[in-house]
């Protein structure tokens, strides 16, 4: 069930969060629930703001560097 491997991977998230364990870690665990819960082929992304309000990647494994290089260090307001 879809639900299952999302609540199993926000536990999972949890325990290495409280260990310590790198963002990345964190964030490649999240990923790989959302991808075997979406559409195939889909892919999924963290994209996280920096402390200058600009949009960096998080974990954005399947996604083509091109699109990331695009998206790096963009400020929120230029999407409206």
């Amino acid at each position: 069930m879809q639900s299952d491997h999302v609540s199993a991977a926000c536990e999972r998230a949890q325990i290495l969060m409280n260990q310590g364990a790198p963002r990345q870690a964190v964030f490649s665990c999240l990923i790989e629930a959302a991808e075997i819960v979406a559409a195939p082929r889909a892919v999924s992304s963290i994209l996280v703001l920096d402390g200058e309000g600009l949009l960096r990647n998080g974990y954005s494994p399947g996604l083509p560097d091109d699109y990331l290089a695009a998206i790096a260090a963009r400020a929120l307001d230029t999407y409206e």
